[in-house]
């Protein structure tokens, strides 16, 4: 009875009915009988009327030790929310939720709003005053949502995932106050990436044009900078902070999350027809299945979707949308094939159903409160909700909890001991995202490669054409994907040497010439040269190195680009590629001969797996890896020796600093996924991790530095890829990673993707351009070699983050160096073979099997002629035994 009593003093939900009957009779019995106590002076025992004693030393210590937060300040006083403990509540502390709950909540009534100063500068204090540096956000999101009430929980919502990149857009209701109208039209005006629509829409308690204000929202915003969409309502919490949103947009890539159900049947007939919503403007020849169907989904849409829809009205009702839009059999962009929309849970929204029953008190929610057959989120649901996969929760309400909105707040902006987490698995495992990952080219695929295959063939007066599903990078700010830098050896200068840019790209980077080895102390360091004096290797910046490139290219009037054009793959029957415009429209490419550099997760190469006899495998390695940067130092310098490559060997993890142009270096943990998740899932952790293994490194990178790329950057995978053969018909060829990608622990990736295209070019001339006999022949000489080099860069981390320290290693490396010297022309170690020669990969491998082989039999002879020695000299003084 007395958890019935505690949360009845609420106000009714939007003046809907809070008890049902039974429930009336048995409160107004309860307080009949405390009245008629009252009346007669009895006794009441104290622990009926107060809390318990461990209650009271919580009291005690909230009201002592907790900072009330931004929020609370603005809208309570102090007094009022003295026992808002969001640690506390986020721990799942029964005691500090007790009292809270105990106390009343915090709560705001629609009709009673607070007197906020609504000029732009107290708003934009209140929105993002407390936030001094925004983190730099890899992809952008929007947030469309559809309103009607709760000024200030709308505005707790705009500041909990507020970033001058992300961009808000509101649909106000025509029956919502002029007051609350007002105000939010006033954060339009204050904001230049916050809007609020025009025109109102009659929303009701159904969700009747719901999709259409978030469709009008979407057109509005449409041209602006967003990669995915949450669509919300009224009361929709945000529980993901920009820089976890942000991953899952990297991750969902162009792929759309949603939950696909029948309609509830209570409120509407799942049988009608839908036809008369005249969802396409022809309807001819579009499926009965998609016309008469309609799905209850949970939405997150791309804005690559969205690019279709523009300037159409085509919506839905109650917070649905058509099937047609996550069916790929209208061929748009990014929706998942039809059998993976059958049985996977949302990620999008949470809400916790709960439909027996009215609106108003309900002891089966955690909060004892529902709505519209839905729990309340109060304060007893944050710690679930910071465990969760779902990226909103349905709903929160002002005049309910406000403090559920507060703490999720200070939570997210990580003000609160506890930090945001997710479980970017949980994402990645689901069927459309998984096909569309693949399907998609990555931003990380290397235009390089397709560049300086225009320049080999724009000096043989061949019309080149490339096709780059990214923009063009250098109008771009920011480029995603990899930043590690690319170490440039001579089978990428003699690439680059055909094409006569070899000098102008060497000069750009920084020669290094050994590996400098950090031991644990942190004082004392090995230097290991990688070859005979005057051999190195060139550090060089990624994206400078694709700029370079394309502008060179672009230079041959007989090479064309055609940026933002997306490679979807083969057909097989015309020998052609299918390529996808920006509008988007799909397209057939013919050219005589067709090469795909289109990275890992080649769409050409993915097209290609159903041909028989095509092998092809693909391998994670445990391992993963965070990148950081040093500065340079007060004076401008190198904070490090500048010409070697750093290297801090730890056993199963390791460090690499690699030097830019700028001065600054390209820092790169590499470590198993089990050591980022025990030793770097913290600030304390992460902090004492590497001032215990790299402490040298630790006072360089600083302590804010570290704290805050692990809190906005998780572990990268690293993939290891190989296939065969690697051409395919009479004109198609695959190249670079779409052939083999590796992992970088080598630094070959780039230089095998360099010397693809000089080997072809090579063989084609050989072969007098004739191209189905160059292409059958550049497979038989290179997968043996593409093969090799991806095993030796396998085996190469292992000598990179252990054997470096080794004893026998470093005695091996010195007696390399001394035969080389000796015989510089027969005995050549393999690291030197590798990076200072244009020796095919794979007679490497066999050149060092023979010196292995030598050595075994000189170091078997050398043995065998000791013990001889040691046994004749026992004959000989066998008087003396």
């Amino acid at each position: 009875m007395r958890s019935r009593i505690r949360y009845a003093h609420l106000h009714d939900i939007n003046n809907e009915p809070s008890f049902r009957v039974y429930e009336m009779i048995v409160l107004f019995f309860a307080i009949f009988g405390i009245c008629f106590l009252i009346g007669f002076n009895v006794d009441i025992p104290q622990t009926v009327q107060t809390v318990s004693m461990s209650a009271k030393e919580t009291i005690y210590k909230v009201f002592n030790i907790q900072s009330v937060n931004h929020y609370a300040e603005i809208y309570f006083n102090k007094a009022a929310s003295e026992f808002l403990n969001c640690s506390a509540f986020f721990n799942n502390s029964k005691d500090s939720i007790d009292v809270y709950v105990n106390r009343g909540r915090l709560r705001i009534y629609p009709d009673d709003p607070k007197d906020l100063a609504m000029d732009c500068d107290s708003m934009h204090s209140r929105i993002h005053g407390d936030i001094s540096n925004f983190s730099q956000l890899k992809r952008s999101v929007a947030f469309v949502r559809n309103i009607y009430n709760s000024y200030e929980l709308q505005e707790i919502f705009i500041s909990t995932n507020y970033h001058p990149n992300q961009t808000f857009c509101h649909v106000l209701d025509k029956k919502s106050s002029e007051d609350f109208k007002r105000k939010m039209r006033k954060l339009d005006d204050c904001f230049d990436n916050i809007l609020v629509l025009d025109k109102e829409l009659d929303f009701d308690s159904k969700g009747h044009d719901q999709d259409r204000g978030h469709f009008l929202c979407l057109e509005a915003i449409l041209n602006r900078n967003w990669n995915h969409a949450l669509l919300l309502q009224n009361y929709d919490l945000v529980v993901k902070s920009n820089e976890e949103l942000s991953e899952i947009s990297e991750i969902l890539n162009i792929s759309s999350a949603v939950e696909l159900e029948d309609p509830n049947p209570g409120r509407f007939d799942k049988w009608a027809d839908w036809t008369g919503l005249k969802l396409f403007k022809n309807e001819t020849g579009i499926p009965d299945e998609i016309l008469h169907t309609k799905l209850f989904i949970r939405k997150s849409l791309n804005e690559p979707i969205m690019q279709l829809f523009n300037s159409k009205w085509y919506y839905g009702v109650d917070e649905m949308l058509v099937h047609t839009l996550y069916a790929n059999k209208l061929g748009l962009k990014g929706q998942m094939i039809a059998n993976c929309t059958k049985s996977k849970r949302e990620f999008t929204r949470f809400t916790d159903w709960n439909v027996f029953g009215g609106n108003g008190f309900d002891r089966k929610c955690k909060s004892k409160w529902k709505r519209h057959g839905i729990c309340i989120m109060g304060i007893e649901y944050l710690d679930f909700l910071a465990n969760s996969n779902s990226l909103t929760a349905n709903k929160v309400m002002a005049d309910v909890d406000m403090g559920t909105p507060i703490c999720m707040h200070e939570f997210l902006l990580g003000k609160l001991d506890r930090k945001p987490t997710f479980n970017h698995e949980f994402v990645r495992q689901y069927p459309q995202v998984r096909e569309l990952a693949q399907i998609a080219n990555r931003t990380f695929n290397p235009a390089n490669f397709k560049s300086l295959n225009a320049c080999f063939f724009a000096q043989k007066g061949w019309d080149v054409e490339v096709y780059e599903y990214r923009k063009d990078i250098r109008t771009m700010k920011h480029v995603q994907g990899r930043s590690i830098n690319l170490a440039l050896s001579q089978r990428g200068k003699s690439a680059l040497e055909a094409v006569g840019l070899k000098e102008y790209i060497v000069s750009q980077g920084v020669p290094m010439y050994s590996r400098l080895v950090h031991n644990k102390d942190g004082k004392t360091f090995s230097r290991q040269p990688y070859g005979q004096p005057g051999e190195h290797i060139v550090s060089i910046n990624r994206r400078h190195l694709n700029e370079v490139m394309i502008t060179q290219a672009e230079k041959c009037p007989n090479v064309k680009f055609f940026f933002e054009h997306k490679v979807k793959g083969i057909d097989y029957e015309k020998k052609e590629l299918i390529v996808q415009n920006p509008e988007p429209s799909e397209f057939l490419v013919h050219a005589d001969l067709i090469i795909a550099c289109d990275g890992a997760y080649s769409a050409v190469r993915r097209s290609l797996m159903t041909i028989p006899r095509f092998n092809f495998s693909q391998e994670y390695i445990e391992h993963g890896y965070v990148e950081l940067n040093i500065m340079a130092n007060n004076n401008n310098d190198f904070a490090l020796e500048a010409n070697v490559f750093h290297l801090w060997p730890r056993g199963h993890f390791t460090l690499i600093a690699l030097a830019n142009k700028d001065k600054t270096f390209t820092v790169t943990i590499f470590a198993p996924f089990s050591e980022f998740e025990k030793h770097m899932s913290n600030t304390n952790d992460v902090l004492k991790f590497f001032e215990e293994n790299f402490p040298d490194a630790y006072q360089l990178l600083g302590k804010d530095h570290i704290v805050d790329t692990f809190n906005r950057v998780k572990p990268q995978p690293l993939v290891s890829i190989k296939c065969a053969p690697h051409h395919f018909f009479d004109n198609l060829l695959l190249m670079g990673d779409a052939a083999h990608a590796m992992v970088p622990f080598y630094g070959q990736g780039m230089n095998c993707g360099f010397e693809d295209c000089l080997v072809f070019s090579e063989i084609l001339e050989k072969c007098g351009d004739r191209i189905p006999d160059a292409i059958e022949t550049y497979t038989k000489c290179r997968v043996k070699d593409a093969h090799t080099i991806n095993d030796l860069a396998m085996y190469n981390y292992e000598e990179l983050k252990d054997l470096v320290n080794h004893s026998s290693y470093k005695l091996r490396k010195k007696f390399d160096l001394f035969m080389n010297k000796l015989f510089p022309n027969s005995w050549i170690p393999l690291y030197s073979m590798v990076t200072f020669t244009r020796t095919p990969y794979s007679e490497v491998v066999e050149k060092r099997k023979r010196q292995d082989r030598i050595l075994s039999c000189v170091f078997n002879s050398l043995s065998c002629a000791a013990l001889a020695a040691m046994a004749v000299a026992v004959y000989k003084n066998r008087a003396n035994f």
